[in-house]
């Protein structure tokens, strides 16, 4: 083997190397971005699961003859990574539930209920009150 040959060898191999640990890093950040995405979907789903509680529950109680004067605190969205806890909104006019994840709104709608006569907020923001009256 000559002299050249030895360097123009550990140069390839530098190469190979960094591809590679490019390669790693790029599926590392596919996996958070998966990982974030499953996150904010299952946060979803809790979210519409307990709108729906809490709305049917009042419902309930206003058709028995009760007042309805319910403040509800709504859950505000932990996303792994992200340090501002923002653009979460529960849309109940569409009923839906709708996170803005990187630029990309991720909805989740909520099952279906039927207010009556209550008088509920258009839409209230993740970790707000949640006003439910008659």
């Amino acid at each position: 083997m000559k002299r050249g040959q030895v360097s123009f060898d550990f140069i390839l191999a530098v190469i190979v190397a960094l591809v590679f640990i490019s390669g790693l890093q790029l599926l590392n950040t596919e996996i958070q971005q998966t990982q974030k995405f499953a996150a904010v979907r299952n946060q979803e789903k809790a979210i519409a699961l307990q709108v729906h509680g809490i709305i049917s529950t009042a419902k309930i109680l206003d058709e028995a003859g009760a007042i309805v004067d319910i403040e509800y605190e709504t859950v505000k969205m932990l996303v792994p990574g992200e340090a501002i806890l923002s653009g979460c909104t529960i849309d109940l006019q569409n009923k839906q539930v709708i996170y803005n994840l990187n630029g990309t709104n991720v909805v989740t709608n909520i099952p279906d209920f039927d207010a009556g006569n209550l008088i509920i907020p258009n839409q209230v923001d993740c970790g707000d009150m949640l006003s439910i009256t008659k």
